[in-house]
């Protein structure tokens, strides 16, 4: 109860700050992240060299100042995010090509949606209020229980409901009469490496979510991309790109990769977005929770 009610006192406060406000606590954030507790700085490096192993110490260092950047940007804004409406949320987030989805809900037909924890991804859950489909969110349940039902009544708006991964195919087969938007980010490091999926990503053997490639292929949901750009601090565009019509066509695994594949283009474009302070290559094929 004591997490839940300093959670709640920080949620009423930030509720009240503009976020132009908000934006220098994120420049103090940035300075006590990076230069006082160096908050996960091997980890970020690490993954950076990992993926660029080409790039010089000088961009490097470049790029670590934009992770650092993003990630107490996308701190505040999730946090300011939770008290906006909607409406407030869609000024500042805005899909670009709704039509690309709206036209297979139009045929009665869902979909799956995928994207990755790149910029401002909590903002992006917003999806239900700017596309047809009913959006059904699979979410990491928050091990406080009191901050994760708050969380979940206030994710939840019109068309957009939230699924815990236990309750995934029970939930499809609850909607499988009405067009549905399966939403998932799963582009980080999975905790079940027995049935992760593994690909070639930035050059190097990592594991995967079998999730999203489980559900599109066994459904034969078409996946969809989000892509995420942010255009300038505080304002967002995102676009869908069709990852594949016909996913039953698709060998396990392959859908996985055309994905991944997409995420890593959107990455290589700009790296300083993604969320490189989780450790993305954790496991090793055939060995588990190498530290």
């Amino acid at each position: 109860m004591i997490g839940y009610f300093f959670f709640r006192l920080a949620l009423a406060l930030v509720s009240i700050i503009p976020l132009r406000i908000l934006y220098l606590i994120s420049d103090g954030i940035y300075f006590l992240l990076r230069y006082v507790f160096s908050y996960r700085k091997k980890v970020i490096e690490t993954n950076l060299r990992n993926a660029f192993p080409d790039y010089s110490n000088e961009k490097i260092a470049q790029l670590i100042k934009d992770v650092y950047r993003n990630l107490t940007d996308i701190l505040v804004e999730s946090v300011k995010g939770i008290t906006m409406s909607v409406d407030e949320v869609n000024k500042r987030f805005k899909y670009v090509n709704p039509e690309l989805p709206n036209a297979y809900f139009e045929k009665g037909q869902s979909v799956v949606f995928v994207a990755a924890h790149y910029t401002n991804w909590e903002w992006g859950l917003k999806l239900g209020s700017q596309v047809k489909h009913l959006v059904i969110g699979i979410y990491g349940v928050i091990s406080n229980r009191y901050i994760n039902d708050y969380m979940l009544k206030a994710r939840q708006i019109d068309n957009f409901v939230l699924a815990p991964p236990r309750e995934t195919f029970k939930t499809i087969d609850k909607y499988k009469n009405h067009p549905a938007g399966w939403l998932l980010i799963a582009d980080q490091n999975p905790s079940n490496v027995k049935a992760a999926h593994w690909i070639n990503l930035f050059g190097i053997d990592t594991a995967c979510h079998h999730g999203p490639d489980t559900i599109s292929r066994t459904n034969d949901f078409p996946m969809i991309f989000i892509e995420f750009k942010r255009i300038k601090r505080g304002y967002y565009e995102a676009e869908f790109s069709l990852v594949h019509e016909n996913p039953k066509e698709l060998k396990q695994g392959e859908l996985t990769e055309l994905y991944m594949k997409k995420v890593e283009k959107m990455v290589q474009e700009n790296p300083g977005n993604w969320l490189w302070s989780h450790k993305r290559w954790k496991h090793k094929r055939n060995v588990q929770n190498i530290k």
